[in-house]
């Protein structure tokens, strides 16, 4: 199960998204508060809820609305995935494309970057 925790940048949460946790389960939300160097502490009913452990990968990504999104990540999966998918392939190959995209894109936005 992922958690997911909605925080607008001001610090306080929408009353409609607030409500919507709430009826979702009661024992998933939580208000927090963040530290001075910027760290959280995710309730113990949170974690245990969504199976965080301090082994447990999470995704932080903070949305165009001044959200924060925590997706919990199932490392074993991916990397199972990873596995499948490039089964075969030339990775190395994978990646010197990719770099070369990259670099090309960065040409074309940034031209002065790379002079």
């Amino acid at each position: 199960m992922a958690t997911v925790a909605c925080l607008k940048s001001d610090g306080i949460m929408p009353s409609q998204h607030l409500n919507a946790i709430m009826a979702y389960q009661s024992s998933m939300a939580d208000v927090i508060s963040v530290d001075k160097a910027g760290r959280i502490v995710i309730p113990k009913a949170v974690r245990d809820a969504a199976g965080i452990d301090e082994r447990a990968k999470l995704l932080i990504a903070a949305t165009e609305k001044g959200r924060v999104v925590l997706q919990k990540l199932d490392v074993e999966s991916l990397a199972e995935r990873l596995e499948k998918e490039l089964a075969g392939k030339d990775v190395d190959a994978i990646v010197r494309k990719v770099r070369e995209e990259v670099r090309a894109r960065i040409r074309k936005d940034y031209p002065d970057l790379l002079a």
